[in-house]
């Protein structure tokens, strides 16, 4: 089940300019664990206020851990699939694999995350900090978003060999999309900072990075975009390179 085009429609749907919380040196045990490798599910709620849910198709190992209050963490597998979730500070995170996929979603300080493969792919979701962060693996690819501090990222590949990897920081936004076997890479920091990469051709690579409020888009078959601002904006690609 394979889905359409990938998304890279970020900007509008999440909220920024919050600060990071402070990382901790060791984080404590998880108050639930949900850990499913049967035909069945399970579901707990813990003294805190968390859940987690966890469900197999007996193919494979769905592993959900949640700590705090308004903390959901949900993982599901089918057809072989690998799918692992952590929420933590009353933050949503969700691991869903089918096809030999691998599925990660690690989530924490009032996040929102969710990883998604399919077809052997693999999906790594990192949001901390009040941020949101989306991956998706349809096709033998890798797919990373991570956001921290305020910030929205998107990673999305399709098609074997592809790679998509989106970092966001500081209240900024980041979308890498790989429809074909290429590379899409978006790194952005800072607040208002918007770094867009796309690739969509056989060994074509995007490398697109944009801080200080500055805003970049590169694609592999497409000229370039560079508005630096008070910031910085950068585009490496087979498409063509800018600042």
């Amino acid at each position: 089940m394979k889905p359409g085009s990938a998304m890279m429609g970020l900007a509008g749907a999440i909220l920024l300019g919050f600060a990071a919380a402070p990382a901790l040196a060791k984080s404590p045990p998880f108050t639930v664990v949900c850990l499913e490798t049967k035909n069945t599910s399970v579901d707990l709620i813990g003294s805190d206020g968390s859940e987690c849910f966890a469900s197999s198709d007996k193919t494979g190992t769905a592993k959900a851990k949640a700590s705090d209050a308004g903390s959901s963490a949900d993982a599901e597998v089918s057809s072989q699939g690998t799918s692992k979730a952590t929420a933590r500070g009353g933050s949503f995170s969700e691991a869903i694999s089918d096809t030999g996929g691998t599925s990660v979603s690690h989530v924490a300080d009032g996040s929102h995350g969710d990883a998604t493969s399919d077809e052997k792919g693999n999906a790594t979701t990192h949001a901390t900090g009040i941020s949101e962060a989306h991956s998706s693996a349809f096709g033998k690819c890798d797919a990373n978003a991570t956001a921290d501090g305020g910030s929205g990222a998107v990673g999305d590949c399709e098609v074997k060999g592809g790679s998509a990897d989106a970092t966001a920081t500081a209240g900024s936004l980041a979308a890498s999309s790989a429809l074909e076997n290429c590379e899409a890479r978006s790194t952005a920091d800072g607040s208002s900072s918007e770094a867009v990469a796309a690739c969509t051709t056989k060994g074509g690579f995007a490398r697109v990075r944009a801080t200080g409020g500055g805003a970049a888009s590169g694609s592999d078959t497409s000229p370039p975009t560079c508005t630096p601002g008070a910031g910085t904006a950068k585009v490496r690609s087979s498409g063509g390179n800018c600042g």
